[in-house]
């Protein structure tokens, strides 16, 4: 066999610029791909949109690319798990991308991956890991964006931070960050937006945890009629129309709290399915609501939808989710003072917060605790009743043998009559013919009769 050095060298030209080819056609694909996803998303498509988002991932292993268009394709995968209520998938994706992207140094790019794990978290219930995402991911836009004072993300930065400030019940400095954002946003839009939309209703959101009720019931029924009657804002209609509901119902107005509560459970079902967390969380809020107005049956069935549709998204995994469920009826229960139903539920989510804790750092300690007061409470209370019960019983015990030895004192001085009757039923009708003694006899019987 005849070795020709001469011929490697055109050859392996003619490899690399093959391989750079279908590199490049890999590239394209793969950036199509995500431009169709993104777009998906966008109009509310969220599977089809992660679905497109998967092949491009595949196309891009195939070339063996790990640069920043697999990072676009890990966020925008990451995205659409998130839209369609999956947040602990969507933190793995955006983990993946925050990885690419720091070993890139593209600052911006980092601080977007930031902000998308911050929300993930924010889902998760993860507040303070999510407060730390987008804090960071703040000063990073803050950085690389000091010169250009008409960015959004330096806005939307501050309303996420402002959100997860509410979320940590201190609306005042939820508020500090909102407020001002609210503002530039303005400046920035004059059309409807998705920032603006979320940023007022986040204002609200915050006035109402603040205990301004009213000014909360007037923002969110300006939001309502913004987006009545637009048919493609139906997520943002639905989402005004929950807000309200919350300020409708802590101003006292409670059949139009539940009638809107109602509508946004349709919309969202309708949108995202039964499965999704806010077509859940309305079902809260309807339980809520109708616990308010003194409807325990119709409260009750809703809380139990919302039990058996965490379970059958958990299935047999412990979720802090699945636990607040089993809290929310032990509450329930206890309320109507069923104390066993009550004690059995609040076991079950003990132990899902228990178990989620197994290998992981201590979270839900407070939720915990308070599971366990709960409980001793329940079980103070139950030996309380017990004790009380038996203190009833041996109080009527006592009373009915009282009241059964008044009755058989009776009972002898009624047959003390009957003898004295019998003895005297012939000289009654013979009054001449009555004795001394048979007189006596009868008053005697006038006194046993004074005596009944």
């Amino acid at each position: 066999m005849l070795f020709k050095p001469k011929l490697g060298l055109p050859y392996g030209r003619d490899a690399r610029q093959l391989l750079t080819e279908h590199n490049s056609h890999g590239m394209r694909l793969a950036n199509i791909l995500c431009t169709l996803g993104m777009a998906d998303i966008h109009s509310g498509h969220d599977q089809k949109g992660l679905e497109l988002h998967i092949l491009a991932k595949r196309v891009l292993e195939r070339i063996d690319l790990q640069g920043s268009a697999m990072a676009t394709v890990l966020t925008g995968t990451g995205i659409a798990q998130r839209r369609l209520g999956r947040p602990d998938e969507a933190k793995k994706f955006h983990q993946e991308a925050l990885k690419i992207r720091s070993s890139l140094n593209i600052e911006l790019d980092k601080a977007k991956s930031l902000t998308n794990l911050g929300m993930a978290c924010l889902d998760l219930g993860e507040l303070e890991e999510a407060r730390r995402f987008f804090t960071d991911a703040k000063k990073i836009i803050n950085k690389e964006l000091s010169t250009n004072p008409n960015s959004l993300l330096p806005v939307n930065a501050d309303v996420n931070i402002g959100h997860v400030h509410l979320l940590l019940n201190n609306p005042q400095k939820a508020l500090e960050f909102l407020n001002p954002a609210k503002e530039k946003l303005d400046l920035l839009f004059e059309e409807i937006n998705p920032y603006s939309t979320e940023c007022e209703n986040l204002i609200g959101e915050a006035e109402l945890a603040a205990g301004n009720a009213d000014k909360a019931y007037l923002i969110h029924q300006g939001l309502v009629s913004k987006f009545k009657d637009l048919e493609d804002h139906k997520r943002d209609y639905a989402q005004s129309c929950l807000s309200f509901g919350a300020a409708a119902l802590a101003s006292g107005k409670k059949q139009e709290a539940l009638e809107h509560f109602e509508i946004a459970r349709k919309v969202f079902k309708q949108e995202y399915g039964k499965k999704h967390s806010l077509t859940i969380r309305c079902r809260e809020k309807l339980a809520l609501c109708y616990e308010s107005m003194g409807d325990p049956e119709n409260c009750w069935i809703n809380l139990e939808i919302v039990l058996d549709t965490r379970l059958e998204i958990y299935k047999d995994q412990p979720h802090p989710d699945l636990a607040v469920a089993y809290e929310n009826l032990g509450d329930f229960f206890r309320k109507l003072n069923i104390l066993s139903r009550a004690k059995e539920h609040y076991l079950s989510a003990k132990k899902i917060y228990l178990d989620f804790n197994k290998g992981k750092k201590e979270q839900y300690k407070t939720e915990i605790d308070k599971l366990t007061d709960k409980y001793n409470c329940l079980e103070t209370t139950e030996i309380k009743l017990a004790h009380h019960k038996r203190s009833n019983v041996t109080m009527f015990r006592s009373r009915y043998n009282q009241s059964l030895q008044h009755v058989n004192e009776s009972k002898l001085i009624i047959e003390e009559v009957d003898k004295q009757l019998s003895k005297l039923k012939d000289t009654l009708f013979y009054p001449n013919t009555v004795k001394p003694s048979e007189l006596s006899q009868e008053s005697s019987i006038k006194n046993l009769r004074a005596k009944l």
